[in-house]
This record gives C-alpha cells, sequence and structure tokens, in this order.
C-alpha cells in the first residue's frame, strides 16, 4: 500500500484473475458432468469415505467461516441499535449486544434452514 493509487488497477486485475479463474472451473464442471451437474460442487463426487470425509471437513469449513462473514452484518446493526454505548465498562451493554449477536445468528439459521430445499435459486 506504499502505492494507494495503484490500488484500482490492482483490485481491477485481480477480480478478472478470480473471474476467469471460477468461470473456466465452472465450464469445466459442466463439460465434465453435463447437464447432471449439482448445485453443490462437491455432491458431484463419487460416494466413498474420502469424498464423505471431505464433504464432512467442508461443513466444518462453512461452520467457522460464518463467524467471518456474519461480523460486518452485526457491527452494522450494533452501530443502528447502540450507537455511542460500548460493553467495555458496562456489562448491561455487553450483555445486550451479545444477545442481538445470538438473536442475528437464529434468524440467519432458521433462514437458512428454511431455504435449504431453495439453494440453487440463491446460488446461480
Amino acid at each position: 500500500m506504499a502505492h494507494k493509487e495503484r490500488f484500482p488497477a490492482v483490485l481491477t486485475r485481480v477480480m478478472i484473475i478470480v473471474a476467469i479463474t471460477l468461470s473456466t472451473i465452472g465450464g469445466m464442471g459442466y463439460l465434465a458432468y453435463g447437464a447432471n451437474v449439482r448445485t453443490v460442487a462437491l455432491l458431484n463426487l463419487p460416494d466413498g469415505p474420502l469424498i464423505s470425509t471431505i464433504q464432512a471437513l467442508y461443513v466444518v469449513a462453512i461452520l467457522l467461516s460464518n463467524v467471518v462473514t456474519i461480523f460486518p452484518s452485526i457491527r452494522i446493526i450494533e452501530q443502528a441499535v447502540f450507537q455511542t454505548r460500548t460493553g467495555k465498562y458496562n456489562m448491561a451493554v455487553k450483555w445486550e449486544k451479545n444477545s442481538l449477536r445470538i438473536l442475528v445468528v437464529s434468524i440467519t439459521c432458521l433462514i437458512a434452514y428454511g431455504g435449504a430445499s431453495d439453494l440453487d435459486k440463491f446460488v446461480r
């Protein structure tokens, strides 16, 4: 970041490389499996203990990454609800924030559970 003016160009190049890579891998998947490609790529793999282990590890990785992906949303909601109040020295505010976080995660889980059968509508 010594040359901040170069950031837009670097970001554009990186995004183009990522888009090309994902499109190429996706295209290869369609070439390999044809119209029988399933929404979740790991479901296209043949059955077996190794594949089941990979799928289980993928589930664990998704669960553990939920904290990172939901953090910005929770911070925005907290700033709107609590504004300048902080839980650093006030236990009541701290537990109010924790309760809000639990509520947001619970609502997200309910939406995910309810929409699990329609996942392909959101992935495309």
